[in-house]
């Protein structure tokens, strides 16, 4: 339902351009202005999600179209259970290594970037941070026996 976030911003227009610019809604008339603006938030509702689930249908019929007639690339999936197997073979690798490349490696993992990194483990600069990634992504693929190519 991401799609429905900015729709109060619909009803907010609405509001706006009839009760407040249009003068329909008045002090006197018994409803407070938060009461009008909800009953302006209902009305505007069922067209707003009418449109959103149109929407959701056409993505799921053009999705539906692509995974027919695309043919597969010979890249691996990349899901959530393969980050997490991922991760979990490095975390693995990590205790083998000194604390120093053990910090950087972690904080590299939780998406930290470089820079970030020599400033957080006061590193003399971002080049040593690259340094010790190099070498520990050296020993990695060496131990491993993988290619140049792999991603961590």
């Amino acid at each position: 339902m991401s799609q429905l976030a900015g729709k109060p911003a619909v009803a907010l227009q609405h509001f706006h351009e009839r009760a407040l610019l249009g003068g329909a809604w008045r002090h006197e008339g018994g409803a407070s202005l938060t009461t009008y603006f909800m009953g302006a938030c209902l009305r505007v509702f069922p067209n707003e999600y009418r449109k959103y689930r149109a929407s959701c249908k056409r993505w799921t019929q053009a999705h539906l179209y692509e995974a027919r007639t695309v043919e597969p690339d010979d890249r691996p999936l990349v899901g959530p259970e393969a980050i997490v197997v991922g991760n979990a073979r490095v975390w693995e690798d990590l205790r083998r290594t000194d604390e120093r490349t053990r910090a950087i490696i972690a904080l590299m993992i939780d998406g930290y970037t470089q820079d970030k990194i020599a400033e957080l483990l006061q590193e003399p600069s971002v080049r040593a941070v690259e340094g010790v990634i190099y070498r520990w992504r050296s020993r990695y693929k060496h131990r491993k026996g993988g290619s140049d190519d792999e991603e961590f």
